[in-house]
């Protein structure tokens, strides 16, 4: 087993069924290679982005286990690496020298003022410093969210008057704080402002600060300083190397930042405007009072003189009062400590606050209602939806922090004393209602564990969900603790203690054969079960069956393949045929990229003519047999068909790139590389069809989901009470909103794409081309079980050897040589 150093998760694939990033990925030349470890603490994995000052990378803090961003600082043209030779970076010049190793020193200093903001928190928290390879390293908090610039597309292009200030206001008195410390930003744009899932904002990219009195640049390092301008969003003073800077700098950058938010244009760009004259049209925008308009327009003034002194100024011009106090600085730093402890670790950044929430008072009882009643959909903003859990925390004293052992976040509700909540409130209802005659026997306080993948994200968002379950079910009442387990690691967690696992739990699909075997799953009752089948897609009920029998709750239908295109070349019809899509690509010289030499996609073919590899494992997750159908006349068809597709001119196996590409094979995760690539002419569909004789077959692929498992329960009344809340969790609307949600802020690779047919149909989730051509191809798709870790190499050879073979013997033997190695395993 692996950690994929994409996402962090535990992997034993070529390629990670979380984040789709390849097991052995590799960064550019001049980039420090994925594994490179930091002060033998911190090990790099892939490029975030690069910039004129650095490079910034997703990291591993293998001390604290914990991701992190590595931001080093690489000034663009003025040094290079050449990493298959060595870590170091060089100068260009010799000239060169002297000058980059005092902007390095001041690369240094300057980020480590910014540690006196820490308790700021729209500020990136700066855990560690870092020299080594010539150069210096910042380590941070790596912020989960989605930058403002994607969030504005993703909310169409623009946002409110009221939610641009609500977003950016917290950033204008963060920044008027960090002011007070004689720091500027020097590059404030929308894709340098982080928003994470409960709809905070933080400022990312300290990397290019400066202090106000030190010089902006030495001359040696000029062309860095040209290659950071953010054009639009840079005042006309960073144009050049002796420009005055100060909080006026950030000023206008925030100015630009807000007319981008209100018109999705970016400003004019400043050395355009000293000769033109043109300035933005503030009073064009619909709703922006004339009291703003006046702000932003000298706010943005071309020059700095013409601007607010202080950013304080600009916030009291814009909202009509000073901006609260912000807290002081230190003024000093923490005392060293030594390197190979790291420096400035601020343990508690590393997971957000829980929130124990619960009803505020008893409700009286209500009449039992059945296991499976669908409710009218009722979908809240997430915003209000966040603010409605925070007030009702707030209100209940609530309000608890909490970390599990490895740093994440936990969401706590227990309370010490039952008899407190039930003197909270009186029952206002009259003894005498007809429909309160009947105490409901399921009402009562439960104590419930929830363990959920991406508590961090969708935490807030699923207590609210429970609140609004304990409305729907009066007299019942859940103090739930949520904890952040990942669903690859709940599988051999409970097996190893399956008393210590939590109550309800979310795990993939590949775990159910050893839990249900392992007798750790309560399996739904008929009712129930039939209320799952008729409510979710076939592929996810199969995901969440073994023998028949319904284990679990399907939540997502998320992972797996399907086609990107070339619509310049390839029409609709022809995207549906193997035989016509490779014709079309052999004609326009362009690649049909397709990993044969993966296993998770050379199973396609297989899957495409009805063979099948089923794998039995036993309580503890052992392998103990496998029934597999490949060496067979249907896989014989199945070679032929990769045959003919490996040995044509256009085939190539690595579909990681768009380079030169007519047709892709892969996932979600490469959404946005396939729109840069194809542009307007990017088509995506379900995989094609190919043809033996007078039989088509499409082609299927393996598909992933989470599922939501019980623990068997000694009290018969709290396993009922799990079965209602997991039905509750796992319904319309429920997973809509989760979907929703996480595709606002992280997009289309880490959505929970729900299983439920009804939500599947949604406009939100067909709207989005990847995701309904994700669904589309799951009506072909096999769940990928337990499958033996020799499996993935032995299904590769056969991937290898069809691009040799000259004839049907040839695979035939291919096919021999693999039946033989993997009954050879038991």
């Amino acid at each position: 087993m692996a950690i994929c150093i994409s996402c962090q998760n535990t992997i034993d694939l070529p390629v990670c069924p979380h984040c789709g990033y390849p097991a052995k990925p590799q960064n550019e030349p001049h980039q420090l290679p994925v594994g490179t470890m930091l002060r033998n603490r911190y090990q790099v994995g892939r490029v975030l982005g690069q910039g004129g000052f650095g490079i910034t990378y997703l990291g591993w803090d293998t001390l604290m286990e914990t991701t992190v961003a590595i931001k080093e600082f690489y000034p663009s043209g003025v040094v290079n690496r050449r990493s298959e030779v060595s870590t170091h970076v060089e100068c260009l010049t010799e000239k060169m020298a002297g000058h980059y190793a005092q902007s390095k020193e001041r690369f240094l200093r300057e980020a480590k003022a910014l540690v006196r903001f820490r308790s700021i928190p729209e500020v990136v928290d700066l855990l560690d410093f870092v020299e080594e390879n010539n150069t210096a390293y910042i380590v941070m908090e790596y912020v989960r969210g989605v930058d403002l610039a994607r969030y504005i597309q993703n909310r169409g292009g623009r946002l409110s008057v009221d939610e641009t200030f609500r977003i950016l206001r917290p950033v204008m008195e963060a920044l008027a704080a960090v002011h007070k410390g004689d720091i500027v930003h020097r590059d404030i744009s929308p894709d340098n402002i982080i928003l994470d899932p409960m709809g905070g904002a933080k400022l990312l990219d300290f990397g290019a600060v400066r202090t106000v009195e030190a010089p902006d640049m030495d001359k040696g390092l000029a062309k860095s300083t040209e290659a950071i301008l953010k054009h639009g969003f840079a005042p006309i003073e960073q144009y050049n190397t002796r420009g005055s800077l100060g909080p006026w700098t950030d000023e206008y950058a925030m100015c630009a930042t807000v007319w981008y938010c209100l018109t999705g244009t970016i400003p004019e760009e400043a050395s355009i405007r000293v000769s033109e004259g043109t300035d933005p049209d503030w009073r064009s925008i619909e709703g922006l009072p004339e009291q703003q308009c006046a702000a932003l327009e000298k706010g943005i003034s071309v020059r700095a003189k013409d601007r607010y002194p202080s950013m304080d100024a600009l916030i009291e011009a814009l909202f009509g009062a000073p901006a609260p106090a912000a807290a002081q600085p230190q003024t000093q730093l923490p005392p060293q400590i030594p390197p190979q402890q790291g420096v400035f670790v601020k343990t508690e950044a590393i997971g957000t606050s829980g929130y124990a929430v619960r009803s505020a008072a008893p409700v009286p009882p209500a009449d039992p209602k059945p296991p499976v009643e669908k409710k009218k959909r009722k979908l809240w903003p997430v915003l209000a939806a966040v603010a409605a859990v925070l007030v009702v925390a707030i209100l209940a004293g609530l309000l608890a922090p909490g970390l599990t052992g490895r740093k994440e976040p936990q969401i706590s509700g227990r309370e010490e004393h039952e008899e407190e909540r039930r003197e909270e409130a009186p029952t206002t209802e009259p003894a005498t209602d007809p429909s309160r005659e009947e105490p409901d026997p399921l009402a009562g306080t439960y104590d419930v564990t929830l363990w959920l993948p991406g508590a961090d994200a969708i935490g807030m968002l699923t207590m609210q969900q429970i609140e609004r379950f304990m409305v729907e079910h009066p007299g019942i009442l859940i103090d739930v603790s949520i904890e952040n387990v990942g669903e690859w690691d709940v599988g051999g967690m409970v097996l190893r203690d399956p008393y210590a696992a939590a109550d309800i739990f979310v795990f993939s699909q590949d775990s159910l054969a050893s839990l249900a075997a392992a007798g750790a799953l309560q399996a739904p009752g008929d009712a129930v079960a039939q209320w799952i089948s008729a409510e979710n897609d076939t592929v996810s009920v199969a995901a969440a069956s073994m023998d028949g029998t319904l284990w679990a709750y399907p939540m997502t239908s998320n992972n797996g393949y399907f086609m990107y295109y070339d619509t310049s070349i390839i029409s609709p019809q022809e995207a549906e045929s193997m035989e016509a899509l490779i014709a079309a690509c052999e004609a326009a010289g362009v690649y049909f990229r397709y990993e044969l030499e993966n296993s998770w996609y050379t199973a396609s073919f297989f899957f495409a003519t009805g063979c099948d590899s089923q794998w039995a494992v036993d309580g503890s997750g052992n392998f103990v047999g496998v029934d597999d159908t490949f060496n067979s006349p249907q896989g014989m068809i199945a070679m032929r068909a990769m045959q003919r597709l490996a040995q044509s001119q256009c085939y190539n196996s690595d579909a990681n790139t768009f380079d030169r590409a007519g047709v892709v094979i892969n996932g979600a995760w490469y959404e946005y590389a396939a729109a840069e690539h194809f542009g307007a002419n990017l088509g995506v569909t379900d995989l094609p069809s190919f043809t033996e004789g007078d039989m088509s077959y499409h082609l299927g692929s393996f598909s992933g989901h989470r599922l939501l498992g019980i623990k068997p329960q000694e009290d018969e009344r709290k396993a009922a009470v799990l079965s209602l809340l997991a039905q509750w969790l796992t319904g319309e609307e429920c997973q809509l909103e989760r979907y929703e949600h996480l595709q606002l802020y992280y997009g289309s690779d880490h959505s929970y794409l729900p299983s439920n047919r009804n939500a599947q149909a949604s406009p939100a989730v067909q709207s989005n081309a990847v995701h309904a051509a994700l669904l589309q191809q799951n009506g072909y798709a096999v769940p990928q079980g337990p499958i033996h870790g020799a499996w993935w190499d032995m299904v590769k050879t056969l991937g290898i050897e069809v691009r040799n073979a000259r004839s049907d013997k040839d695979l035939q033997a291919a096919l021999d040589e693999y039946s033989t190695d993997i009954h050879g395993l038991f």
